[in-house]
């Protein structure tokens, strides 16, 4: 079996930044699952049996994620100062120009 490393890493990446509220409620439900022990605050439909774990490898996977994040945004920032308009990584045309300058615009966010 022929793994591609670098696909599945950007799969696990876009899976995480979009589901990245989901993991933030999971983490609220450990603090007040931790915190509280009645019926203060709403909990998932399932308790979490090993708060404290649970809340420790979110936390990392987060911090993770937005570094992984940070990197992604820096490393598609200097391609975008490298390239040169009319080369062969973006060769002169309405298509390519429309699509370098739409890049560009999303990476000034």
């Amino acid at each position: 079996m022929n793994v591609d490393s670098e696909t599945e890493l950007a799969r696990l990446h876009c899976l995480t930044i979009s589901h990245m509220d989901r993991l933030e409620n999971i983490m609220r439900a450990c603090g007040c699952q931790a915190v509280f022990t009645g019926d203060i605050c709403f909990l998932p439909r399932a308790l979490i049996e090993d708060v404290q774990s649970c809340f420790k490898t979110l936390t990392a996977l987060r911090d993770t994620v937005y570094t992984l994040e940070q990197e992604h945004r820096s490393y598609l920032r200097s391609i975008a100062r490298e390239m040169k308009y009319g080369s062969k990584q973006a060769p002169i045309g309405d298509d390519n120009y429309l699509l370098l300058s739409g890049r560009i615009s999303s990476l000034d966010l």
